[in-house]
């Protein structure tokens, strides 16, 4: 605990709770010196819950983590020692652990984890996307593509697992997955796009994805048979009709899949796109510095906010209906998708000295996302200390490595850039209020 002199002069009396069932204490007011800091907090926690073996704790209060003395915070928020403080505790977190990391052939453009089959799908500039197993084997090489493989996802349904590979030829693959031989067999090749594909999102159904290109457009491409309605121009003449029909198949396998549907709005290249845990809103960000929300059912785009930079990256949490942007102005924007008049952004992050090119929100918090950055480093942030993230770990061998991508499922994140190397971590011990 602090020195016998903290114990003198002002004191403030505070409540402690925590979410954590096996580290509640009784909900009794006591006295504490404000001149105490977290680590004597943890010291009467311990003390309280007479524990065995040391335990740090981490403290907030009114939602924000605690970073100095019980004075300062009192001082800062124009408060006197005679306000009661309701203190919120969790165990602090540990930082991520290093995991084997996977070598490449060219830079690692994306990166996709199965949630269910322990694989990782990356995405390269070498035109492959490739199948990995925890074990660190390639066990599926996807080719076919013309030009590098930009963007990849799994979709997961009831029936089949399938690859997704969005390429700078301008096309998606679907690729049907097998676990059994552990192969990828190519059956659509989607085309319609006159440009880059950026990205890929998913809807949670898995009935339907989208698709965000440098031609500035979205396209939407269905996964039912009763979803592929393939667009037509009523004014083909029968020459256009019997190309288009020789097109339709590549090969004996290989199917042309055309797109549902076509968003347009966007006067620049679409950067990155999202759904909502619904299957119906979908969030997209952009060269032309917007951030734009689309209704699907009615395809059309609903509500535009401006922002002062191109929009790279974009992830939505479903535990708190907030979406999170990567910039190229070194920040990281935290935006309520429920807002829908003035400025809907919450806070802005900073720590990166270069662009942000990927991020994702925890899988289990709604308070954590990780991202990546050009400057070769990997942070791990959580919103209720916006100040600094809480771990910055390396992304790359050298200082000018990029760090393209970032994926966190579970409690595995994954991520992959210009140094070729699919580097993974361990997040088992970043969130700890999860055990209970």
């Amino acid at each position: 605990m602090e020195d016998s002199k903290s114990n003198e002069g002002p004191k403030v009396q505070v409540r402690f709770t925590t979410q954590q069932s096996k580290y509640a204490i009784a909900d009794t007011p006591i006295m504490i010196p404000i001149q105490f800091k977290k680590s004597s907090l943890s010291q009467i926690i311990n003390q309280i819950l007479d524990l065995d073996t040391f335990v740090k704790f981490e403290f907030l209060i009114d939602g924000k983590f605690l970073k100095g003395s019980l004075k300062k915070y009192l001082a800062d928020n124009n408060l006197s020692a005679e306000n009661q403080l309701l203190i919120e505790y969790i165990e602090a977190m540990q930082p991520p652990q290093s995991l084997p990391s996977y070598q490449h052939d060219d830079w690692i453009s994306s990166v996709s984890i199965c949630s269910k089959k322990n694989l990782i799908l990356t995405g390269s500039y070498d035109k492959v996307g490739r199948i990995w197993d925890m074990s660190g084997n390639c066990i599926a090489n996807l080719v076919g593509h013309t030009a590098g493989v930009k963007t990849v996802s799994w979709l997961e349904r009831k029936d089949n697992t399938y690859c997704l590979t969005g390429s700078n030829d301008n096309t998606v693959r679907i690729w049907q997955f097998d676990e059994n031989t552990g192969n990828g067999t190519p059956i659509f090749e989607c085309k319609g796009h006159e440009g880059t594909i950026e990205d890929i999102a998913i809807t949670k159904s898995n009935d339907y994805f989208a698709t965000a290109s440098y031609d500035s457009n979205i396209k939407i491409w269905g996964m039912n048979a009763g979803l592929d309605k393939e667009e037509e121009n009523n004014d083909d003449n029968d020459d256009e009709i019997e190309s288009k029909q020789k097109k339709r198949k590549i090969s004996s396998d290989i199917k042309i899949k055309n797109s549902m549907a076509t968003l347009k709005g966007h006067n620049n290249g679409v950067n990155c796109l999202v759904f909502d845990k619904n299957s119906y809103t979908l969030y997209s960000g952009g060269n032309d510095h917007s951030l734009r929300f689309w209704n699907i059912e009615a395809r059309s785009n609903t509500f535009t906010l401006n922002c002062e930079k191109v929009i790279n990256c974009i992830d939505f949490s479903s535990h708190n209906s907030l979406l999170a942007t990567g910039h190229s102005d070194k920040f990281i924007r935290i935006w309520d998708s429920r807002i829908k008049e003035g400025s809907s952004v919450k806070l802005r992050l900073s720590s990166h000295n270069k662009w942000v090119s990927s991020l994702k929100w925890s899988p289990k918090s709604p308070y954590m996302l990780v991202s990546g950055s050009y400057d070769s480093s990997v942070k791990f942030w959580d919103i209720r200390s916006s100040t600094s993230p809480l771990y910055t770990i390396k992304g790359g061998n050298e200082l000018d490595d990029k760090v393209l991508c970032v994926d966190w499922v579970h409690n595995l994140v994954a991520t992959g850039g210009s140094d070729t190397i699919l580097r993974l971590h361990s997040t088992s011990g970043i969130d700890p209020q999860n055990s209970q």
